[in-house]
C-alpha cells in the first residue's frame, strides 16, 4: 500500500511541476480527470479482482460515465447538453449492471441490465436529436447535418426497436 501511495504523490509532484513549468491551468481544464481516475480505479478493481469485486462494476461505470461527460462539456465547453446527457447516467448503471451479472451468472439481472443500458441510450438519442438537431440547443448543427442526420437516426432507432422485438408465440390452431 506504501508503495501505491509514493507512486501517486511522486506522480502528483511530477504532474505539478510540469503545470507550474508549462504554465498550464490544470484546475481549469483537466479537473474531470480528478472524477475518472477514481471511476477507472473501480473498473479495474472489477475486472482483475475476485468474484467479490462484482459490485464495483455499477458504480465504476456510473463514475467513469460522469467523468466523461464533465470532460467533453468541460472541453467544449458545452454544459447545456446535460438536457439529454443525464440519459447516460441509467445507460451506466445498466452497463453495470450487465457486467455485475456476468461476473455473478445472474441471467436476469443481465436480461435487465441490457435493456436498462438499450432503453437510456435510446432515450439520449432521442433527447440529442431533439434538443440539438430540432432546437438547435448548442449551435453547432447547420446544415445537412440537422435536416438529415436527426430523422435519419430517429428512423434507425425506431428499426432497431422493430427488428428487437420478440417474435410472438406461435397460437395453436383451434
Amino acid at each position: 500500500m506504501a508503495t501505491i501511495g509514493g507512486v501517486v504523490l511522486v506522480g502528483l509532484g511530477v504532474l505539478f511541476l510540469v503545470q507550474q513549468g508549462l504554465g498550464i491551468d490544470i484546475g481549469r481544464f483537466a479537473w474531470p480527470i480528478f472524477i475518472l481516475l477514481p471511476g477507472f480505479a473501480l473498473l479495474i478493481a472489477f475486472a482483475v479482482g475476485p468474484r467479490s469485486a462484482a459490485g464495483l462494476a455499477i458504480p465504476g461505470c456510473v463514475v467513469t460515465t460522469v467523468g466523461l461527460i464533465l470532460a467533453i462539456q468541460n472541453t467544449f465547453n458545452l454544459w447545456q447538453t446535460w438536457a439529454y446527457a443525464w440519459a447516460l447516467i441509467p445507460a451506466s448503471v445498466g452497463l453495470g449492471l450487465r457486467l455485475q451479472s456476468e461476473r455473478l451468472g445472474q441471467v436476469r439481472a443481465m436480461q435487465v441490465g441490457t435493456r436498462m443500458f438499450e432503453w437510456s441510450l435510446l432515450a439520449f438519442v432521442v433527447l440529442f436529436v431533439f434538443f440539438e438537431l430540432i432546437l438547435n440547443l448548442s449551435n453547432f448543427t447547420n446544415g445537412p447535418l440537422r435536416t438529415m442526420v436527426g430523422p435519419a437516426v430517429l428512423i434507425l432507432a425506431g428499426i432497431y426497436l422493430l427488428m428487437r422485438r420478440r417474435p410472438r408465440e406461435a397460437q395453436p390452431n383451434s
